[in-house]
């Protein structure tokens, strides 16, 4: 019963962000990037080391407002495995596209490092932290081994009531929209 709820929410949240046009992206991910810019001098987070994404075309630009890097983004070893290595946002490299959607990732050279805050993407979150991922299940089990805060990164738009939970679902500490800060678990 889950997985089919699931794969309903994820087909909704594919359909509300692909109605979102450039301009509002833009605007909205200032506003989200200032609110990010904020929780982090209130929780003293500015000098940690971030985990982040490269935003897909559906998703916030979070460091617009921020000053660059360098950050931790996410690779993948060849057992599937997701690691995070250091670079700046200009030096990633962007692969893939044959069954899924281009990601930007770091170049191969680039040092393996173990972040202290994890930004954690997501199609739908709720108030209260949980979160919809695109089913992989990499950020999952990236975080049942994470010490530090985790902040899911969204649009408002993407906040529900409602995301049915396994036992291997990751839930955040904080979620994070254009409009409101929520605490999670």
């Amino acid at each position: 019963m889950s997985q089919e709820t699931k794969k309903a929410l994820r087909t909704k949240a594919y359909f509300l962000l692909s109605r979102m046009g450039d301009a509002e992206k833009a605007r909205l991910s200032g506003q989200l990037s200032k609110n990010l810019k904020t929780l982090f001098a209130r929780y003293a987070l500015e000098d940690k080391l971030l985990g982040v994404f490269s935003p897909l075309a559906e998703e916030p630009e979070w460091f617009v407002e921020l000053a660059p890097g360098p950050w931790a983004f996410p690779a993948w070893r060849r057992e599937g495995e997701m690691v995070f290595k250091m670079c700046r946002l200009e030096e990633l490299e962007s692969r893939g596209g044959g069954f899924g959607p281009r990601v930007s990732v770091p170049p191969e050279e680039s040092p393996v490092v173990r972040p202290e805050v994890l930004l954690v993407p997501g199609l739908a979150f709720t108030a209260t932290g949980f979160r919809l991922g695109r089913g992989g299940g990499f950020y999952d089990r990236y975080c049942a081994e994470f010490k530090g805060p985790t902040v899911g990164i969204c649009w408002e738009k993407q906040i529900v009531d409602f995301i049915p939970q396994e036992e291997h679902d990751a839930v955040m500490d904080i979620v994070l929209t254009e409009q409101s800060v929520y605490q999670g678990k």
